[in-house]
């Protein structure tokens, strides 16, 4: 035997010894020497005399050095492993459950769920924290300009941090109430000239009217006319009306009784060529609050071009139409003087910011929607009557 080869031999006990270390309490588990020259088997330390060669190796000649097999011996399974010794010609098979080797593994899943549960708990905590820090304050931004968009100018967002969310709510606030103030500024600049366009079209009270009236009261007088007192009466209402500095708001029954005086007026002016019809006020409107004069300069305007510019019998009526939108005031005349280029030209006119005339029609249309909005105003379309068709449209529900 050579130096190397005695380097080779192993002694049994050694073998049995290094395996042993891996034997766990309760666990089957062993091994067989065998000496192949002689075929004489020696079954080793901790062998279960339930198991046997033939389970763990059928045929153990073959069997190299390192070969690692796998058998299931009485219901357990086994992990086989062999060593062979060329010089001694002996193998070694040192059989031990699969248990064995999977115990490390629990260990290994064990820690797995741990940090798994540590990584889904280091998440939850980030994505509480990143909403918090970013998405909530965020969302409460983004909630405030949707109340501004809706016209809510009295929202303000409390400041309680000095990070950059608490820059922006400064911000945020502090445009709200520039905003606020410069809409307020420009609302009741509106107003001002609405007041200012008021006092223009009671300055702009016709002048051949007025002088027509007086020289009508002169005739009555002359002739002795029985309806001089109810005339002077009606012309005394109704430049009263026209002249007070009251209130710009009024109830419509005023309004309507107004319009009424005035069409009465001019009947008794020219009583075989104009007919007024007056359709009744429905009672649930009477007191709505309207501005004043908005229906005067709408007769004065069909009076004009279906009494002064035709030779027919004018017709002028009024009616009243309501629903759950708008009440709906319709004038209409039988004039002959309405071309379609006419009326193309008056519908353009209502909607032309840039012309300054604020008389007559115009007016009450801006009026109109500045109080109740730009769905509110005036309609010019053609009556069918021939003439023209007024349709003022207001809001009974709105607070004037």
């Amino acid at each position: 035997m050579t130096q190397n080869d005695a380097h080779r031999c192993i002694p049994i006990g050694a073998w049995h010894d290094y395996f042993d270390t891996f034997q766990i309490d309760n666990v089957l588990s062993g091994s067989f020497l065998i000496d192949l020259t002689h075929d004489i088997i020696i079954s080793g330390k901790g062998n279960d005399a339930n198991v046997r060669l033939q389970d763990l190796a059928g045929n153990y000649h073959e069997l190299k050095s390192g070969n690692v097999t796998y058998s299931n011996i009485n219901g357990q399974k086994m992990y086989v492993v062999s060593v062979k010794s060329d010089y001694l010609n002996m193998l070694l098979l040192r059989y031990f459950p699969q248990e064995l080797i999977f115990v490390p593994l629990r260990d290994f899943y064990i820690w797995l769920w741990v940090f798994t549960g540590a990584g889904v708990m280091i998440m939850l905590f980030y994505s509480i924290y990143t909403y918090n820090l970013i998405h909530k304050p965020m969302r409460k931004l983004v909630g405030s300009y949707g109340h501004v968009e809706s016209g809510n100018f009295n929202v303000s967002i409390h400041v309680n941090s000095k990070n950059e969310f608490g820059y922006l709510y400064q911000g945020f606030n502090s445009m709200v109430q520039n905003v606020s103030a410069f809409i307020e500024q420009v609302y009741k600049q509106k107003v001002l000239n609405q007041r200012a366009e008021l006092k223009q079209l009671q300055s702009q009270i016709s002048p051949h009217f007025l002088y027509n009236s007086l020289f009508l009261i002169n005739t009555m007088a002359k002739l002795g006319d029985d309806n001089l007192t109810p005339f002077t009466k009606l012309l005394g209402d109704y430049f009263q009306f026209i002249t007070r500095n009251a209130s710009d708001f009024l109830p419509l029954r005023e309004e309507v009784e107004h319009a009424r005086t005035y069409s009465e007026i001019q009947f008794m002016r020219f009583p075989s060529r104009l007919t007024i019809q007056f359709e009744d006020l429905p009672d649930e409107v009477k007191e709505i609050q309207v501005p004043r004069l908005i229906l005067q300069p709408i007769l004065e305007n069909a009076f004009k071009y279906a009494v002064e510019q035709t030779k027919v019998k004018g017709l002028i009526t009024m009616r009243f139409q309501q629903d759950d939108h708008a009440l709906r005031i319709i004038v209409e005349d039988n004039g002959t003087d309405l071309s379609e280029f006419k009326l193309s030209a008056l519908q353009k006119l209502l909607y032309d910011t840039s012309n300054i005339e604020t008389s007559g029609l115009i007016n009450i249309h801006r009026r109109l929607r500045l109080i109740y909005g730009d769905e509110h105003g005036l309609i010019l379309e053609r009556s069918a009557m021939g003439g023209l068709k007024v349709t003022l449209q207001l809001d009974p529900k709105a607070s004037v």
